[in-house]
């Protein structure tokens, strides 16, 4: 049984779980996995790409995809000039987008991922002190 006698108690155990580093350290994976992604959809083998895939002639707007991540914050993007006109288009050529589709076929995930992570952290050192739950009652309490 979890016991916690007052509200400071209670504060000091969520200090303990520590949720934006665990947010932070998740939310860094997460975008690497992101842009691991979008790298993968940019990949074919150089010199194949044709008119409607550019950026397949050379690898290189594949190799400058990356990621940064500081706190509570991530990016995904490209330090290549061409990735811009490629992802919105111009005057004269229609978008390719490369990393908004990713972006949005991961985002929710991604989302999932970072809220597993805190729950999870915050029932590890509290989950220590509890008894552990009967098959019946682990079904209405998950």
């Amino acid at each position: 049984m979890l016991r916690i006698s007052g509200l400071a108690e209670l504060r000091e155990r969520l200090a303990q779980v520590r949720a934006e580093e665990v947010m932070a350290q998740t939310l860094a994976g997460q975008a690497a996995e992101m842009a691991e992604a979008v790298r993968a959809g940019l990949s074919t083998t150089p010199g194949s790409g044709g008119h409607e895939r550019p950026w397949m002639q050379s690898g290189a707007l594949r190799e400058s995809v990356g990621f940064e991540a500081s706190g509570l914050e991530a990016v995904v993007g490209s330090s290549d000039p061409a990735a811009a006109p490629q992802e919105m288009g111009t005057v004269r050529m229609p978008a390719r987008p490369f990393l908004a589709p990713v972006g949005a076929a991961m985002g929710a995930g991604l989302a999932r991922a970072v809220g597993e992570a805190v729950a999870g952290a915050l029932r590890g050192p509290l989950a220590a002190e509890t008894t552990p739950l009967t098959s019946a009652s682990r079904d209405v309490a998950t």
